[in-house]
Protein backbone atom coordinates (compact mmCIF):
# COMPACT_ATOMS: atom_id res chain seq x y z
CA UNK A 1 0.00 0.00 0.00
CA UNK A 2 1.18 3.36 -0.65
CA UNK A 3 0.41 5.88 1.91
CA UNK A 4 1.08 9.80 1.83
CA UNK A 5 2.19 11.27 5.25
CA UNK A 6 1.17 14.63 5.33
CA UNK A 7 2.74 17.13 8.45
CA UNK A 8 4.60 19.93 9.12
CA UNK A 9 6.87 18.37 11.67
CA UNK A 10 9.62 16.70 10.51
CA UNK A 11 9.76 14.49 13.39
CA UNK A 12 6.57 13.18 13.42
CA UNK A 13 6.42 12.27 9.47
CA UNK A 14 9.77 10.53 10.40
CA UNK A 15 8.34 7.97 13.07
CA UNK A 16 5.10 7.50 10.93
CA UNK A 17 7.42 6.59 7.95
CA UNK A 18 9.77 4.45 10.03
CA UNK A 19 6.96 2.12 11.37
CA UNK A 20 4.85 2.52 8.22
CA UNK A 21 8.21 1.09 6.26
CA UNK A 22 8.96 -1.91 8.53
CA UNK A 23 5.04 -3.44 7.10
CA UNK A 24 6.30 -3.03 4.18
CA UNK A 25 4.28 0.11 2.85
CA UNK A 26 5.60 3.03 0.35
CA UNK A 27 5.74 6.05 1.63
CA UNK A 28 5.30 8.99 0.73
CA UNK A 29 5.15 12.82 1.84
CA UNK A 30 4.14 16.17 2.27
CA UNK A 31 4.93 19.31 4.62
CA UNK A 32 1.79 20.92 4.37
CA UNK A 33 -1.59 20.73 2.72
CA UNK A 34 -0.70 22.46 -0.85
CA UNK A 35 2.31 19.95 -0.80
CA UNK A 36 -0.54 17.32 -0.08
CA UNK A 37 -2.21 18.04 -3.20
CA UNK A 38 0.95 17.87 -5.74
CA UNK A 39 1.91 14.99 -3.78
CA UNK A 40 -1.68 13.24 -4.20
CA UNK A 41 -1.67 14.33 -7.52
CA UNK A 42 1.66 12.94 -8.53
CA UNK A 43 1.94 9.63 -6.53
CA UNK A 44 -1.86 8.10 -6.36
CA UNK A 45 -1.71 6.88 -2.94
CA UNK A 46 -3.94 4.47 -1.41
CA UNK A 47 -4.42 6.23 2.05
CA UNK A 48 -3.47 9.54 3.49
CA UNK A 49 -2.29 10.33 6.94
CA UNK A 50 -2.74 13.83 7.72
CA UNK A 51 -1.96 16.75 10.23
CA UNK A 52 -5.06 19.03 10.67
CA UNK A 53 -3.18 22.38 12.05
CA UNK A 54 -0.45 23.00 9.25
CA UNK A 55 0.83 25.98 7.67
CA UNK A 56 -0.20 27.14 4.01
CA UNK A 57 -3.01 25.18 3.61
CA UNK A 58 -4.80 22.98 6.53
CA UNK A 59 -5.72 19.34 6.07
CA UNK A 60 -9.27 19.93 6.37
CA UNK A 61 -8.68 22.29 3.23
CA UNK A 62 -6.58 19.94 1.67
CA UNK A 63 -8.53 16.93 2.30
CA UNK A 64 -11.50 19.10 0.80
CA UNK A 65 -9.37 19.42 -2.19
CA UNK A 66 -8.52 15.92 -2.68
CA UNK A 67 -11.62 14.25 -2.05
CA UNK A 68 -13.15 16.67 -5.15
CA UNK A 69 -10.25 15.18 -6.94
CA UNK A 70 -10.61 11.67 -6.52
CA UNK A 71 -14.06 11.28 -8.72
CA UNK A 72 -15.18 7.96 -7.68
CA UNK A 73 -12.20 6.25 -6.29
CA UNK A 74 -12.51 6.04 -2.85
CA UNK A 75 -9.31 7.15 -1.10
CA UNK A 76 -9.73 7.32 3.36
CA UNK A 77 -7.76 10.17 4.38
CA UNK A 78 -6.79 9.74 8.64
CA UNK A 79 -6.71 12.99 10.43
CA UNK A 80 -4.08 12.88 12.99
CA UNK A 81 -3.99 16.22 15.21
CA UNK A 82 -4.09 17.07 19.10
CA UNK A 83 -7.11 19.08 18.68
CA UNK A 84 -9.54 17.53 21.48
CA UNK A 85 -12.22 20.40 21.25
CA UNK A 86 -15.68 19.32 19.65
CA UNK A 87 -15.75 21.71 17.26
CA UNK A 88 -12.52 20.68 15.93
CA UNK A 89 -13.84 17.27 15.41
CA UNK A 90 -16.56 17.88 14.15
CA UNK A 91 -15.40 19.43 10.77
CA UNK A 92 -13.83 16.30 10.10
Amino acid sequence: MKILIVDDDRSTRMLLKAFLAQSGHAIVEASNGAEAIEVFARENPDLILMDVTMPVMTGYEAATIIKQRCGNRFVPIIFLTGLNDDESLAVA
